[in-house]
């Protein structure tokens, strides 16, 4: 029987951190995501472009790296694009689907 419990536990221990781990990069993709399409609503129109761009890099850097990368694949977080004039291009938009 106690051989059994420590199975457990030992089990339980590590997919519980997986599970804190998996969250944890889950909401800083979300919320990077989240800011690359909201980065234009701002006091400052002059600095939006360049604060979309700038928001747009961090996304996909963050998504690009290793383990980031596993959980973007796992649930769907997909590049952010910059049109030509250095805009983000919406999922689902016109202009996503001409690229």
């Amino acid at each position: 029987m106690k051989i059994l419990f420590l199975t457990i536990i030992a089990l339980v221990i590590p997919v519980f951190f997986l599970l804190i781990f998996v969250l944890g990069t889950y909401n800083r993709l979300a919320a990077l995501r989240n800011r690359c399409r909201t980065s234009a609503a701002g006091p400052d129109p002059d600095g939006a472009a360049e604060r979309r761009r700038q928001a747009v890099e961090q996304y996909n850097a963050a998504r690009r790296s290793f383990p980031a990368s596993l959980v973007a694949r796992l649930f769907g977080f997909g590049p952010e694009q910059l049109a030509s004039h250095g805009t983000p291009i919406m999922p689902g938009s016109s202009r996503a689907s001409e690229s």
